[in-house]
């Protein structure tokens, strides 16, 4: 915090350089020009401070709103039907098209289509939807989902072509043929 308090001296020369020059264009006599550049500086200060106390304040009550407990990689990897290899499309195409590299195959994820990256997907409807409620599960944020944050998710999923059991509760009926 002291660093970025320290920035305000450098910022605030710029301002009196600025009302430097307009004072000098102005014709101004040394004498005023000299409190004009004082008021300017000393302005230019507290607005800097008052802005960085205002931005400091913001981050700290963002990042305490969305803090979530710690997972470690290969927890959220066994809840998580995705990584970040069959995120990263570089690696997903080089595990595709470069098979002398040695890649493990990888496919691509997308949200919404994940149930067609089983093998079968009528036959894994149902761990299928078990690993969609895993995901959205309302436990593995710090607080519920907010109803507009599921309608979102829904409407995104409706969006991509979802399967309409993904939603469905592992004790409903899910069809399978």
């Amino acid at each position: 915090k002291a660093v970025l308090a320290g920035w305000a001296l450098p910022v605030s020369q710029l301002a009196v350089t600025s009302a430097a020059w307009v004072c000098r264009a102005l014709r101004y006599e040394l004498i005023a020009s000299v409190p004009i550049c004082t008021a300017t500086f000393l302005a230019s200060c507290s607005i800097y401070l008052w802005l960085l106390s205002k931005a400091l304040n913001h981050h700290h009550s963002i990042r305490f709103l969305y803090a979530t407990r710690s997972e470690s990689y290969k927890a959220a990897l066994a809840r998580l039907r995705y990584s970040y290899f069959n995120t990263n499309p570089i690696h997903v195409l080089m595990a595709q098209h470069l098979p002398e590299l040695g890649l493990q195959h990888t496919t691509w994820y997308e949200a919404g289509k994940a149930h067609l990256q089983a093998v079968d997907p009528k036959k894994d409807a149902r761990l299928e939807a078990g690993r969609a409620l895993a995901e959205q599960a309302e436990d593995t944020q710090k607080r519920p989902r907010s109803f507009v944050s599921r309608m979102v998710y829904q409407a995104r999923v409706w969006f991509t072509g979802a399967p309409k059991h993904a939603y469905q509760a592992l004790d409903e009926t899910i069809e399978t043929e």
